[in-house]
């Protein structure tokens, strides 16, 4: 397989998502001179009179993460960090195992919005952090609350399925192989998520 035989545009890729944690958080809210909420925080030089001269304060709608990592369901795909200018197959290709996924909630009226808004992106090497794919992605806070009722069982898998928009190749057997920009960043969508227990037989 050559460059050659790249195509960009939106094509679907299914992933098991591995190492899942869940979280919840609310913030501490006041209103900001605009009428608008914003997180309470006490900074300096914030002096005791002004931050406690505070009439209106709220809690947060919870927030959601699900957070961990998608490798692919299908051995035979790959996946490979950046993307030749000229395109010529060199033959030297990074090749990933695995990259981070971030799911938010977004309140269930600005999901039509937001959901086509995710991105992938790839982050240099930072101190104890090695070089990593990113892939921020958006999902109501309804069906957030339901994926979380389903992990709460024991023994569940988690399986996503992602629509990307990027550099991608699929071969004749229908294996598939992504290439990721090593700078700037590829638009993505949630298009599903499962969670499966596997129910043990009975004893005979």
């Amino acid at each position: 397989m050559g460059f050659s035989d790249l195509e960009q545009g939106w094509h679907h890729e299914i992933f098991d998502l591995v190492d899942v944690t869940i979280h919840r958080s609310v913030e501490l809210q006041e209103k900001d001179d605009d009428g608008g909420w914003i997180d309470r925080l006490a900074s300096f030089p914030e002096s005791d009179e002004a931050f406690g001269n505070v009439e209106e304060l709220r809690y947060s709608e919870p927030q959601g993460t699900l957070a961990g990592k998608a490798r692919f369901a299908n051995y035979m795909d790959e996946m490979v960090l950046g993307v030749p200018e000229d395109k010529i197959d060199s033959g030297v290709q990074t090749r990933i195992a695995s990259v981070d996924v971030q799911i938010g909630t977004v309140p269930d009226d600005e999901i039509a919005e937001r959901a086509k808004k995710g991105r992938i992106q790839c982050f240099e090497a930072y101190e104890h952090m090695d070089k990593c794919v990113n892939i921020c992605l958006y999902i109501s806070s309804e069906r957030f609350d339901e994926i979380c009722s389903a992990a709460a069982e024991p023994d569940v898998t988690f399986q996503i399925g992602i629509n990307i928009k990027g550099w991608h190749w699929l071969g004749s057997d229908g294996e598939s192989k992504i290439f990721f920009k090593a700078d700037g960043y590829d638009l993505a969508e949630l298009a599903s998520i499962t969670v499966s227990r596997k129910i043990p037989n009975p004893a005979q």
